[in-house]
């Protein structure tokens, strides 16, 4: 979800002075929806033990990722039928209204991979650094030498900025500066940023160097416009079709939204890994310049376009609109009032290897991952939520061994060992 106009121009409007709410706007469609957990007549009674054969089970499973609000397997299917983005959020997300806004609204992107406490830039034309009121039109040579890089780094607990020749030396441009600094890029351009690995990924807007307590956070500012056009492609294959598209793309603005609302830190408004929403900027780049992937895409870019300020709405503030690969045709209630636990009828329309899975899993990976047990010798589920096969996903379960045996809920479970997720069944 990401993509960035040049800084010229765009106004620094935050989402929450410019949105509108218009109720009702998201069309209804005639499927049963519970608003809380689903309940069954009896909870599932604890599965008996069951110990490997030749050292393996076989894994039978449903879903992938946590299982709350949106299944994007399941927008596909849904438009694979020829349900609008309207009718696929307002299912996903009932009780919800869809807003407008704007996309040019700047958002502030925690740049996490980037962790070496600098702040390293390639140089293009027209870069400039900026510190308050202070502006500085970068150089492309200093003392004669070529610069290969601009950095920031904290030098005594100040920012300083300086850049690196070919032959290796650091030459200050005698700017320290406080914190946050900005690099910004000449009109049109993007920016590279330089990875502690030495691979390096373009991104629009500005890269901020901030700091936060002690430590020197890299963060891109650009546009939600921007921030969109890259999300959405790292979320969801950009070949889909437009209306599963769509609803990805109101999803992740909305969710992005309740980020800068509700869990924003104090240098940005959200992070780029899945703990938020993956986002990779414009391009990835290899150490030596070639680039490896594209992140932007045609199909998604019509999707930014078509939903531009579109945004779900609960009781006037962004909903939660969280959402995961597959929900194996059953969502999970998520404490929300529009994150019920439903059946859903478009969840493996599309062929996918995530609404219904199967792995091998060997005894040496669980002996692996909890060595205290002694001598592993079977698995016990010992609860699950009661909400279809198998008596529903996994709640709890115990790993059994010769020294003690462990309990561990079903998603410590599966996080552990790599499994899609805790809706599954354990064979020999």
């Amino acid at each position: 979800m990401d993509a960035n106009p040049a800084r010229a121009g765009v106004r620094r409007r935050r989402w929450t002075r410019a949105l509108e709410v218009t109720v009702g706007s998201v069309v209804a469609v005639a499927l049963t929806v519970t608003l809380g957990p689903m309940s069954q007549s009896a909870t599932p009674a604890p599965d008996a033990p069951v110990s490997p054969r030749n050292g393996t089970y076989l894994v039978e499973g449903h879903g992938h990722g946590h299982g709350r609000g949106m299944s994007q397997w399941g927008a596909q299917g849904a438009a694979i039928k020829g349900v609008s983005h309207q009718q696929i959020l307002s299912t996903y997300y009932p009780g919800t209204a869809l807003g407008s806004g704007s996309d040019n609204s700047l958002i502030r992107v925690w740049i996490s991979d980037d962790n070496d406490n600098e702040v390293r830039v390639a140089p293009t034309a027209g870069l400039t650094l900026a510190a308050g009121n202070q502006i500085l039109q970068l150089p492309g040579r200093l003392a004669s030498v070529a610069v290969t890089r601009w950095r920031v780094r904290l030098v005594n607990n100040v920012a300083v900025a300086d850049g690196l020749g070919t032959d290796s030396v650091w030459r200050s441009v005698g700017m320290p500066v406080g914190s946050p600094i900005e690099f910004r890029p000449g009109y049109g351009e993007t920016l590279r940023l330089v990875l502690p690995s030495g691979a390096m990924r373009d991104y629009r807007g500005d890269l901020q160097a901030v700091r936060d307590s002690g430590t020197l956070r890299t963060v891109n500012e650009t546009t939600m416009g921007s921030y969109l056009r890259s999300v959405v492609p790292t979320e969801v294959p950009s070949s889909w079709l437009p209306a599963a598209l769509n609803s990805q793309a109101v999803a992740a603005r909305t969710y992005a939204l309740w980020s800068m609302r509700y869990r924003h830190r104090g240098f940005a408004d959200i992070c780029d890994s899945t703990n938020c929403q993956a986002y990779r900027g414009v391009r990835s780049v290899s150490s030596a310049g070639r680039v490896t992937r594209t992140w932007e895409a045609a199909g998604t870019d019509r999707a930014v376009a078509t939903t531009a300020g579109q945004w779900l709405s609960y009781r006037g503030a962004p909903a939660l609109t969280e959402f995961s690969s597959s929900n194996g045709g059953r969502s999970v209630y998520g404490g929300l009032p529009y994150q019920p636990a439903r059946v859903d009828p478009w969840d493996g329309v599309a062929k996918s290897t995530e609404h219904a899975w199967s792995a091998t899993l060997p005894v040496s990976r669980i002996t692996a991952a909890w060595p205290g047990i002694g001598t592993f010798t079977s698995l016990q589920v010992l609860s699950r939520d009661g909400q279809g096969e198998w008596g529903g996903r996994v709640v709890s379960i115990r790993v059994i061994g010769t020294r003690k045996s462990l309990t561990l809920t079903g998603a410590a479970f599966c996080n552990e060992l790599g499994l899609l997720h805790r809706w599954f069944n354990l064979r020999r």
